[in-house]
């Protein structure tokens, strides 16, 4: 093979000077280098894990690789709509949230996600002043089981009476106010309540 090589031996196989590829060094190409070779649910989740600790820039790209070799793998998904949240991104991040639902309705990331992201998208909306936008989240959100627990119904008829206030809708907003008192059976945890969700939804304070 020296022969063939002109005499050059093993240095004829090494790279130019500059060109040499020392990727082995480099655990993050490993591990990306790993799912190429072997896309398996494990290799996708040691790449996302490491990145997630040292270089969570490049979380994404790892995150949207294994999904795409797994469409059904609920982890990726929910990082990407965390990543997508965190950035402010909530139409994108609730997107991501309804691809984990389908891969898994029932998960506690899931279920709490949805509610927490309509929740967001409908306070962005009334302080934009765009109730038309809202008006769909906010049905949306009481329609949820986890909306009904606890003291959850008093804080959507808050969100159901900002939104009336919005729309110049006053008598309704005064229906609501009176719903959240019942609720609450107290005024002044009401008018708190309120004056919580008002300022949320970048709006003044409800009189009614």
């Amino acid at each position: 093979w020296k022969e063939r090589l002109g005499g050059r031996g093993v240095r004829a196989l090494q790279p130019a000077p500059g060109k040499q590829e020392f990727y082995f060094l480099h655990p993050e190409t490993i591990l990306e280098r790993a799912c190429d070779a072997d896309p398996c649910t494990g290799n996708f989740q040691r790449w996302l894990d490491w990145v997630r600790r040292n270089r969570p820039a490049a979380g994404s790209l790892a995150a949207e690789r294994w999904r795409a070799a797994f469409p059904n793998d609920i982890q990726p998904l929910l990082y990407l709509m965390d990543a997508a949240e965190k950035s402010d991104a909530l139409k994108r991040a609730y997107e991501y949230m309804k691809l984990a639902e389908r891969a898994d309705g029932v998960h506690p990331e899931v279920r709490k996600a949805r509610l927490r992201l309509l929740i967001s998208m409908a306070t962005r909306h009334l302080g934009q002043k765009k109730p038309l936008l809202a008006k769909p989240e906010l049905d949306e959100i009481e329609a949820l089981p986890q909306a009904q627990q606890g003291d959850r119904p008093a804080f959507v008829a808050a969100l159901h009476c900002v939104l009336s206030a919005v729309g110049g809708r006053d008598e309704e907003a005064a229906r609501f106010r009176a719903d959240i008192e019942r609720l609450l059976e107290s005024r002044a945890a009401a008018a708190i309540l309120l004056g919580s969700v008002a300022a949320a939804s970048k709006q003044r304070a409800v009189h009614t």
